[in-house]
Parts: C-alpha cells; structure tokens; sequence
C-alpha cells in the first residue's frame, strides 16, 4: 500500500510539472487570430480594411528587445494598429518599458491608435489633466493618442476611429460623422448586453459600426475544454462568465465589440500573474461589406 502510493505521488508530480512547464512555453507562444467583420453598406473603399489589434502587454517581454512580438506583427499585412490598453504594469512596468521596446522596433507606416486602460502607461495626468511624459513619448513615436476621433479618407469615403470611454463618460467629438461613414470605437474595458440594449434604446449612443476592446485576457486563467473562470468585469459578475462575452465577436442589440485575449497578465504576484491553458494573442479584424 505505502509503495502504491508513492508512486500515485511521483505520478502526480509528474503531471504538476508536465503541466507547469508546458503553460510556460503556451505563455510565449504567440497566435494570430483572424477574424472577418461584416459591415452593412461598407463604402468599397474600406473593403478588405484590415484593423491589427494589440492589448494586454502588461510589461511581458517576448524576445530579450520584443523581437518575437516584432517580428510578428512585421509579418501581417494591415491598415491601422490599434493598442486597446494595458501595454503597462502598475505593479511591475508602470512606464511602460516593454511597450516601448516594442513600438521602437515595429514599422511607422500605418497609422497606430492608443487608449490607456487601467494600468497604463496613463498619458493624462489625474490630477491636473495634462498629457503626461509617455503621452508625449508616444506622439513622437507617431502614435495618436485619440483625444479626439481620427478621420481616414479614402476617395472621399470616411472611417473614423474614436475612443470609446464607457462607462467613465461619454466620447465625444462625433458630430461630424454622417450615416455613411464607417466609425470604429476603440476601447479597453468591455460592455455586456444591457449596456448595448440601453444604449440602443436611448438613441443618444454613437453609431459604432464595431468596438475594439481588451482587459479581460480571455479569462486568465481558463479550464481546457470550457473556458474562463474569472474576469475582472465592471459590473461585477467576474465569475464563472458567460463565455460568449469573454473573447472573440459578439453581437447585441445591433453593436458588434470585438474582445482580444490579449498578451500578457496582471496580478500582484507572479504565482497569479500567469495565463493557464490560454495562449497570448494578435488580432486581425477584416473588415467586409454586406449589402
């Protein structure tokens, strides 16, 4: 009986570490996920148009400069990077050092968007509203820090990007978008379904055609074969979610949001600040016309 369980433990030990270790390299292993939007009466202009979406860094390092990180996003073919949020780590990176490495070796031809999230890097100060350091850092880099709606044109059609701030406040800055153009919202912390029902029946929402948003990591911590355990939501049903709404696109009350998992992880220390059996990722959302 003592022999059998020994080995019962020794097995078990294996298993553990078996596990511990291939979550270690899962956590490095970068996906890109592909995901085609369909937009009803999308100007042919914006066919095709590609949005790269890149959240959640949390101060993770792939590759000693981000090489790894670099190299993949050198490698798909895009129109506009959007950054929805958390490149920083209050807790171990609060400027934002690993996201500078990673947008000091990427390429500046195509436009790039950035909102903050909840760990930063912050680019307005809290108390006294100015742009802060790595604001400016990031506007040298040519990145836009979406004060105000973006406008990109294309023979005379128009997609805007605007950032999103619910349910902080309102975006603002819209007046100008007609029923035609294409407006795209970008932001971090994600809505549910009677966020959009109310706002749908309020009429005072902007016309999003679609919604970028981050900050639940697709759960952190998921079980194979089912899903998320917890997200950080702001309504408070952090629990055992819903798994439709925790990654991937969903559709409520005609508003389609878009979830990345995103890269990295937060926690206050490194035994929570880990993904379990849930890969970091890139998004690329194509957008198509539907008549």
């Amino acid at each position: 009986m003592i022999k059998w369980g020994k080995r019962v433990l020794i097995v078990l030990f294996g298993v553990a570490i078996g596990i511990i270790g291939y979550n270690a390299y899962l956590n490095h292993e970068i996906r890109v996920v592909e995901q085609v939007v369909f937009i009803e009466n999308l100007p042919s202009s914006f066919e095709e148009f590609k949005i790269l979406q890149v959240t959640d860094l949390h101060g993770f390092w792939f590759g000693d400069a981000q090489e790894h990180l670099i190299d993949l996003v050198e490698g798909v073919d895009y129109d506009l990077l959007a950054l929805t949020g958390d490149l920083g780590d209050l807790n171990d990176d609060p400027n934002g050092i690993a996201m500078r490495a990673f947008i000091e070796g990427i390429s500046k031809s195509k436009p790039i968007v950035y909102v903050e999230g909840n760990h930063g890097p912050f680019v307005r100060d809290i108390v006294t509203g100015e742009k802060t350091d790595v604001a400016y850092w990031l506007e040298n880099q040519g990145v836009e820090l979406l004060f105000e709606p973006i406008l990109i044109e294309e023979a005379g059609q128009r997609l805007w990007i605007a950032h999103q701030t619910e349910p902080f406040w309102q975006a603002s800055g819209l007046e100008d978008v007609k029923e035609e153009d294409v407006l795209i919202g970008i932001m971090h912390y994600p809505m549910d379904e009677h966020f959009y029902q109310a706002k749908r029946e309020s009429g005072q929402f902007p016309p999003y055609d679609l919604i970028l948003a981050g900050h639940f990591h697709g759960g952190q911590w998921r079980i194979p074969f089912y899903g998320a355990i917890f997200v950080s939501d702001v309504y408070g049903n952090g629990w055992f979610p819903s798994q439709n709404r925790v990654s991937g696109l969903t559709e409520w009350s005609g508003y389609y949001q878009y979830v990345s998992r995103g890269l990295g992880a937060s926690g206050s220390n490194p035994v929570l600040k880990q993904r379990w059996f849930n890969p970091p990722e890139i998004n690329v959302l194509t957008l198509r016309g539907q008549k």
